[in-house]
């Protein structure tokens, strides 16, 4: 399994490893006005022909090329390209069915469903959970399901819009929700300190372990700033 880091390392170390790709057939495929001219001036490219082919099938959007890519991590990187395509078109099946044919296929499935997440922020629980249904099929992830919640909950945070426990109508909805909580307040206590008593979440206050001021004193602050071990209710299945 690849993650996005690993991911962007190996290609940082493939890149070190490779003459600088800025001229000769390289380059002018890179400039070329058309796919067909590009892959064949990609073809004089020696040791940079498959990053080559997979820069030039995704300036072009000619993904079925990715299929005649030497195998290896050009070709897993044309796919996911492929997948991210895909995804902006608006075809999640197919885009993560680009991604199970990449060694990069769990970075890129939640690539993709960050994606759908992103889109539905506005969105009632109730239509995302659709939206997550008609697609899980498709989705191999372990936890793929439970991220996806998170993500949701993540970008509705950083838009600003209400996190509401009690909306949520299936159970992965409520945990990631009530680990929301948790991350907000941690960073709440991280930025501004304790304050004298725990922050309240519309829709999720009572589940902040329902603290007094003191419990929350006692409990949550630890050496002036620091955030012990937050306790949320349902948190976990």
């Amino acid at each position: 399994m690849w993650s996005g880091v690993g991911r962007a390392l190996l290609l940082v170390g493939l890149s070190a490893c490779a003459p600088a790709p800025s001229g000769g057939a390289y380059g002018r495929a890179l400039a070329a006005p058309d796919f067909d001219t590009a892959w064949a001036l990609c073809a004089s490219a020696g040791a940079n022909r498959a990053d080559c082919e997979q820069a030039s099938a995704k300036r072009f959007a000619q993904f079925d090329a990715c299929a005649q890519i030497e195998p290896g991590v050009w070709q897993d990187e044309c796919r996911f390209s492929e997948a991210e395509h895909l995804a902006r078109q608006g075809d999640r099946a197919g885009a993560l069915g680009a991604c199970h044919t990449s060694r990069y296929s769990v970075n890129c499935e939640q690539h993709v469903l960050d994606s759908l997440a992103m889109q539905l922020r506005g969105a009632a629980s109730t239509e995302v959970a659709a939206a997550f249904v008609a697609l899980k099929g498709s989705v191999k992830g372990k936890n793929s399901e439970l991220d996806f919640w998170r993500s949701w909950h993540r970008v509705r945070a950083q838009a600003s819009l209400p996190l509401d426990v009690e909306a949520c109508t299936v159970k992965k909805c409520r945990t990631a929700a009530l680990l929301q909580v948790r991350k907000d307040v941690e960073d709440r206590v991280w930025r501004d300190g304790c304050g004298t008593a725990p922050p309240v979440f519309p829709g999720a206050g009572e589940r902040v372990a329902g603290w007094s001021a003191e419990a929350w004193q006692a409990r949550c602050c630890l050496a002036g700033t620091r955030c012990g071990d937050i306790e949320l209710a349902d948190q976990t299945e």
